[in-house]
């Protein structure tokens, strides 16, 4: 766990992307949560871990998986 900041920074680094927001869930209890970056290149605002994404059509598989995944 201690590593995943690093790790997270260094792949944001390596694909260009402003930012994003990481979650870690262990059973059923949130054990890691925090935002890295910016919304948007350019911009000043940050992210946070309940900044909103959107993912465009790969939003279906995803949210298909999540579902079935918690029952």
């Amino acid at each position: 766990m201690a590593r995943l900041p690093r790790f997270v920074e260094d792949a944001m680094r390596g694909t260009g992307v402003p930012g994003v927001a990481v979650a870690v869930v262990h059973g059923d209890k949130v054990v890691y949560v925090k935002g890295f970056g910016v919304r948007r290149v350019g911009d000043a605002i940050a992210v946070g871990p309940d900044t909103v994404f959107q993912i465009a059509s790969v939003s279906e598989p995803v949210s298909s998986t999540a579902c079935s995944r918690s029952r």
